[in-house]
């Protein structure tokens, strides 16, 4: 009969080195990783100060995609690194935790970006914009409410603190104290979720085009016919119907903003 101490195996006598070792090997493996993430940032942030072409912010951009929503993130193929600080996880809109930060978007996105900022950001149709509509664009899309905007002029934190004490139907375009770029914002939200099916049933002629072009030359085909090949393609003028294929959705929007240059029945204000 095996008695207790045979039965009990003798414990293997400990060697404190491989454990040190691993742990200094672990230790180091940490840190050399750490650096590295470390040293990748540290060149995105020298990258992003010597390029201008890359210092876009996240709430920049947001204007850019109201009238480009087929590059929102929910149309993307691979989410994975596209559009970070636009989640769009409960509301169409920007993460206003991110909405200072540096867009991350593919080069050619960007580059589109570029071309609309320089030749349409200044644009702004002629259409109200009431105080009930507008309250309820600063609840829907709150990164514009000034509280939640870093660079909001005082003026208009003080205009939307006075919005419950103006009229309802007044309409806040011939306020100074709205930003331009809150004008493009509320536009674009309108237009996005308020009048998409409006703006997607259009059928313009020739002629309704032309004038809105002879208006706003920024939009006509030779600046936009290599980005959108097909831009326009068989326009001259005339009373046919464009094909909607060939009025990409930027122009569209544009021209139901400013239906004032075409007959359009009861336009939405």
């Amino acid at each position: 009969m095996l008695s207790e101490k045979q039965f009990i195996q003798e414990a293997y006598k400990r060697d404190p080195y491989p454990f040190r070792f691993w742990s200094v090997l672990i230790a180091l493996s940490i840190f050399l990783i750490y650096g590295a993430a470390q040293s990748a940032e540290d060149l995105k942030v020298n990258v992003w100060k010597m390029s201008p072409f890359l210092r876009v912010s996240n709430r920049e951009f947001s204007l850019f995609l109201w009238q480009h929503p087929h590059l929102m993130r929910p149309h993307a193929k691979n989410k994975i690194g596209y559009l970070p600080g636009f989640q769009y996880l409960h509301k169409i809109n920007m993460d206003i935790e991110t909405a200072e930060e540096y867009v991350a978007v593919p080069p050619n996105v960007l580059f589109l970006y570029h071309t609309w900022n320089r030749l349409l950001k200044g644009y702004l149709p002629s259409r109200a914009i009431f105080v009930e509509e507008f309250k309820e664009f600063l609840t829907l899309s709150n990164e514009w409410h000034p509280s939640n905007w870093i660079k909001a002029p005082k003026k208009y934190f003080k205009l939307v603190q006075d919005l419950d004490n103006l009229d309802k139907s007044l309409n806040l375009v011939s306020f100074s104290e709205l930003p331009f770029d809150v004008r493009q914002a509320f536009y674009g939200w309108k237009n996005y979720f308020k009048e998409g099916e409006a703006i997607n049933s259009l059928r313009l002629t020739g002629q309704q085009v032309k004038a809105f072009l002879e208006k706003n030359p920024n939009f006509k085909k030779n600046y936009w016919e290599k980005i959108y090949p097909n831009y326009l393609i068989t326009f001259d003028g005339n009373f046919d119907i464009i094909p909607r294929n060939q009025i990409p959705s930027f122009l569209l929007s544009a021209l139901y903003n400013d239906a004032l240059y075409f007959d359009l029945t009861n336009p939405s204000e």
